[in-house]
């Protein structure tokens, strides 16, 4: 694997109560309304219950909220040329039959681009990245706990070499299905 390619697909110690702890960590913020709340009526406390038009009620990492989803759009919209390059050599099975998304909502996380095939995730960092490594730490973290991959890969890379970096995408599909057989 190439310097500056990081890839984490080992999952963190769960041990006793882990999975809840992971789940607790990767909820996001709590729920307007509360108990007993009928969707667009009101609360004992007086607020106004959400409406399934409001959020989505999932137990899963998967479920994400309209906003969410609004801003995935959003940035399928604006990517980065770096985002795009990757993404044009990447998009309609280009790479071993495999299909990935781009921006795709997963919690209230959006990814880069991933191939749930695999579970595989890709991100494309540049200088936002770096001054965020505990956060993506976190998220990384939250996403293995669900069984994903992460791959991180920087824009001077793409840019750089393309191939190398597709090289690195295959090898860690490989080690995947190798994983699973």
């Amino acid at each position: 694997m190439r310097p500056g390619i990081a890839a984490n697909n080992a999952s963190p110690e769960l041990g006793v109560g882990g999975r809840n702890q992971a789940l607790r960590i990767c909820q996001r913020s709590p729920k307007v309304g509360g108990q007993g709340a009928k969707p667009g009526g009101r609360t004992s406390r007086g607020y106004e219950a959400p409406t399934m038009m409001d959020r989505k009620t999932t137990p899963f990492i998967r479920g994400a909220t309209l906003e969410i989803e609004r801003q995935a759009r959003e940035l399928r919209r604006q990517m980065t040329p770096a985002e795009n390059k990757l993404w044009q050599v990447i998009r309609r099975k280009q790479v071993d039959g495999l299909r990935f998304r781009a921006q795709h909502p997963v919690g209230r996380f959006i990814l880069d681009f991933y191939c749930p095939e695999h579970k595989l995730v890709i991100e494309v960092g540049g200088s936002i990245h770096e001054d965020n490594r505990e956060r993506d730490a976190e998220r990384t973290a939250c996403l293995a706990a669900f069984g994903y991959t992460v791959l991180r890969v920087k824009y001077d890379e793409i840019e750089d070499d393309l191939s190398a970096v597709l090289k690195v995408i295959r090898d860690t599909i490989d080690l995947n299905r190798n994983n699973v057989d």
